[in-house]
């Protein structure tokens, strides 16, 4: 992911944003997050917190709760209801030019 990072970067990109399923960063020999801190076009990487992870973590790593998509999924479960119907995330805005007149829908349930 650094190799990618660093890529796009040196590609001309002024920020860029990184998303890891499983932030497994959780032991406390394991340099990478002073690593991800360091790289300068990186704004920040957001990690799931499906493995815990008790050490200090610095400022461009963020943890994302996965505690809400769980409850509603078990929730859907409880009721016969879709759980794939959880990842349809679309949006009915029209934000640029090349979205104008597309019109798409967005499942708040997790917000």
């Amino acid at each position: 992911m650094r190799n990618a990072i660093e890529m796009v970067g040196k590609s001309g990109a002024s920020e860029v944003y990184a998303w890891a399923t499983h932030g497994v960063i959780h032991l406390p020999e394991n340099d990478i997050p002073q690593k991800i801190q360091g790289m300068d076009c990186l704004k920040y990487l957001l990690i799931s917190n499906s493995v815990a992870i008790e050490r200090e973590l610095p400022e461009k790593i963020r943890k994302l709760s996965i505690a809400p998509l769980l409850a509603e999924s078990v929730a859907r479960s409880l009721h016969s209801d879709s759980i794939k119907a959880i990842l349809s995330v679309t949006r009915t805005d029209t934000d640029d030019e090349q979205d104008s007149g597309t019109e798409r829908k967005v499942d708040t349930a997790l917000y």
